[in-house]
């Protein structure tokens, strides 16, 4: 399952960021590969894809410098389950 099809199924518990539009959200939905607990102990990182591949990281600087930051610099980003 992936992450348009997951937040898809879940829309009731979702709610807009005001001044944001539902083109918004739809923009930012499709760059989001999966979810994160980044405040998690470990830190972890789990992609919405065939296999959820999910990376535990040693700690939070880990998991932004090793994964997250790279992502962004590429167009894509995860979403905080915290």
């Amino acid at each position: 399952m992936n992450w348009i099809r997951w937040h898809d199924d879940h829309i009731q518990e979702f709610m807009l960021i005001p001044g944001s539009s539902t083109a918004d959200s739809d923009r930012w939905n499709a760059r989001c590969v999966g979810e994160r607990g980044a405040l998690d102990h470990p830190p972890w990182v789990q992609f919405m894809n065939e296999r959820n591949s999910r990376f535990e990281f040693r700690n939070y600087e880990a998991l932004y410098g090793e994964l997250l930051v790279p992502l962004m610099q590429n167009g894509w980003h995860t979403f905080d389950t915290d």
